[in-house]
């Protein structure tokens, strides 16, 4: 009873910060940038370095990532193509980067992720490249 007393009387001056926001700093370009739509988000796909297999989507917890289709088949080796690539819903996601950390472009090629929702690195890499490096029996570097 005591500490729910001291709870009601010493957190009452945090009631304006909760219900009104007042307190808070943000910078006037940010808040500018924020109320008018301006606010850049990062490139979370590296859709030519994708393999377009949909395991990200299918192991993201949130369902957050949907395979969207391209607008034309790309052969990544006989037989093999890509035809969708993943697309991350960044409102929804719990950033628990299983999708990067099961990306077979980073667990299997061992280069950089595909996929990452925090935002990629371009490396110019295809995935077409990925599977010639390994028909001939060297890696890229």
């Amino acid at each position: 009873m005591l500490m729910l007393l001291k709870h009601m009387v010493f957190g009452i001056g945090n009631l304006p910060r909760i219900l009104f926001g007042t307190g808070r700093l943000t910078d006037p370009a940010v808040r500018k940038a924020i109320v008018e739509g301006g606010v850049e988000y990062p490139v979370t796909v590296d859709v030519d370095l994708c393999m377009g297999c949909g395991l990200c989507s299918r192991i993201c917890p949130m369902k957050c990532i949907e395979m969207k289709p391209l607008p034309e088949k790309i052969m990544l080796r006989e037989n093999q193509y890509k035809d969708i690539y993943p697309e991350i819903e960044s409102a929804r996601c719990m950033f628990c980067f299983q999708c990067h950390d099961n990306c077979p472009v980073y667990t299997v090629h061992n280069k950089a992720a595909a996929i990452h929702p925090r935002g990629v690195r371009k490396t110019g890499i295809k995935a077409q490249d990925l599977f010639k490096a390994d028909a001939g029996g060297a890696t890229n570097a």
